[in-house]
């Protein structure tokens, strides 16, 4: 008898854990969905509220898109607050520009800087960037010239320092020394290509060359 009472009261008791069990699970989930809708009201003001700057301020809805894709939206935010409005414009920025928006990126051709890059030319601005330098008068962008020849890049690549060099000045740079030819730090010779700022200088090679005098 004495068992079966005890097997009663385990039973009782595992009645009343799982109720309590079925009762917590059912407001955990009511909470979830309350902050789930509410996430969602919140967050469709914010985009909303973007839209209506980015309407406001002349914003490109293709740059913003482009930024978003790749999960810089903060950047479109501070594109629109700085009238960085279209692609064209964005493309026009230097390295100085991204630090002075607070955007540093200690190699170009990856990091926050890089991605930005690649979302203007997502958004279609690269060429008339680069089309709109040339036209101007102004000389290659600093950042796609090697430091060393001070030429536009053909064949850059990263060294360990972190800057692009044309891979022939770096390699003849290379066979006297192991040290940065900008820091004078010791470094060792890896290199690796640099994707990203060929494909730019390619982009700047020909507009450059038909916007040249005959």
């Amino acid at each position: 008898d004495g068992g079966a009472s005890g097997d009663g009261v385990a039973s009782s008791g595992d009645a009343l854990a799982a109720a309590r069990l079925a009762e917590a699970t059912a407001r955990w989930d009511a909470e979830r969905d309350r902050v789930g809708a509410e996430v969602a009201s919140v967050t469709a003001e914010r985009d909303a509220l973007k839209r209506a700057l980015d309407r406001r301020a002349g914003l490109d809805p293709a740059l913003r898109a482009a930024l978003e894709r790749r999960g810089l939206g903060d950047v479109a935010d501070k594109f629109a607050a700085e009238r960085v409005l279209d692609a064209a414009a964005a493309a026009r920025l230097t390295d100085s520009d991204y630090a002075r928006l607070g955007y540093l990126s200690f190699s170009l051709a990856t990091g926050i800087v890089a991605e930005i890059r690649a979302a203007v030319r997502d958004a279609g601005g690269s060429s008339d960037g680069v089309r709109s330098i040339v036209l101007a008068g102004a000389e290659p962008p600093e950042e796609l010239c090697c430091p060393v020849t001070h030429e536009l890049f053909r064949d850059p690549v990263i060294a360990r320092d972190g800057h692009c060099y044309e891979r022939a000045a770096i390699e003849t740079w290379f066979r006297t020394k192991a040290t940065s030819p900008l820091s004078n730090v010791p470094i060792d010779r890896a290199l690796v290509p640099a994707h990203t700022v060929k494909a730019l200088a390619g982009k700047f090679r020909p507009v450059a060359a038909a916007a040249a005098p005959s």
